[in-house]
């Protein structure tokens, strides 16, 4: 029997340098052994991998992650001459690598969390208690601005200071009367 039009499978494994690739190349029908041949675009990249069971071939490939897309495919064939058959195309996308850094990410956002709780740590604590204070000090202020009781004595008692002093030549001794406002 002729192969038929094989299926090829693709699993890719990336790392922080490279990706691995781990081809499967199987045709579900024809008679055995079938040979099959891996290829990158239109190149061969593997030898004839041939099976005497019905099991798919594997060929494994680890590139670096610079790179474009690729385009894979392989080739089942067996003993009938003129009857190989090529399966369809499987592209792969390189991994993301060089500007972009996953791991970096993962190290580099937890950072930023921890240095922004930080900054808002110091900035809570300097500025909460100064805040308190003028808020308990705006508080303290009494609406009206007359003559309190603390005024009042304040100046009682500038009073009674100078009246046991001796009065300064030229000036004649008047009562002190609280005239703040």
């Amino acid at each position: 029997d002729p192969v038929i039009t094989p299926v090829l499978n693709i699993r890719v494994v990336n790392t922080e340098t490279d990706q691995h690739l781990i081809l499967r190349c199987i045709s579900f029908n024809g008679s055995l052994p079938i040979s099959y041949t891996f290829f990158e675009k239109d190149v061969a990249i593997s030898p004839p991998i041939s099976k005497h069971v019905r099991e798919p071939a594997e060929f494994n490939i680890t590139k670096n992650n610079a790179g474009e897309r690729e385009e894979y495919k392989c080739k089942a064939k067996n003993e009938l001459p003129d009857h190989e058959r090529y399966s369809q195309p499987v592209s792969i996308n390189p991994a993301p690598g060089g500007d972009s850094c996953p791991f970096c990410l993962q190290v580099l956002l937890p950072g930023l969390l921890l240095v922004l709780i930080v900054i808002i740590s110091i900035l809570a604590f300097r500025i909460l208690p100064k805040y308190k204070a003028r808020k308990a000090m705006r508080d303290k202020t009494p609406g009206d601005y007359r003559n309190t009781a603390t005024e009042v004595g304040i100046y009682a008692n500038i009073c009674e200071n100078q009246a046991g002093k001796e009065s300064v030549p030229g000036l004649e001794p008047r009562q002190c009367v609280p005239t703040a406002q």
